[in-house]
């Protein structure tokens, strides 16, 4: 993540299952920094300190936390799955192609002064 001034680094792991989506935010140590549930009802945002706090969207609660607005995650998992280029809410979206598979490797999305890079190093297809 960019926002021009200065760039983080860190890792998520992110699940879904019918009724529930959770991504957990991990900090280049390792640990765990919260952890993001997301359902019909709302977002809940879980912090490595025990705070808690809720929002109607996932996309409100995780930008507050990283200081800056995000693309929506209906985009992103669009973006995983189908290797795509667009634009949407002012973002614009790249996919980088991985060899060999039919998703892509890296996702970049830009809208200025932002830009977030999403490497996948590791998909598994749900049961």
């Amino acid at each position: 993540m960019s926002d021009g001034a200065q760039a983080f680094a860190g890792r998520f792991r992110w699940q879904r299952t019918d009724n529930t989506e959770e991504i957990a935010l991990i900090a280049p140590n390792g640990s765990i920094v919260g952890i993001l549930r997301f359902e019909a009802e709302g977002a809940r945002l879980l912090l490595a300190d025990g705070t808690e706090q809720t929002a109607a969207t996932p996309e409100a609660l995780f930008g507050k936390l990283i200081d800056m607005p995000l693309p929506p995650l209906t985009e992103w998992r669009r973006a995983l799955w189908t290797p795509a280029s667009g634009c949407h809410d002012g973002w614009c979206w790249r996919t980088q192609p991985h060899t060999g598979t039919p998703w892509p490797q890296r996702v970049m999305a830009e809208r200025e002064p932002w830009r977030l890079t999403l490497v996948i190093d590791e998909r598994s297809e749900l049961p």
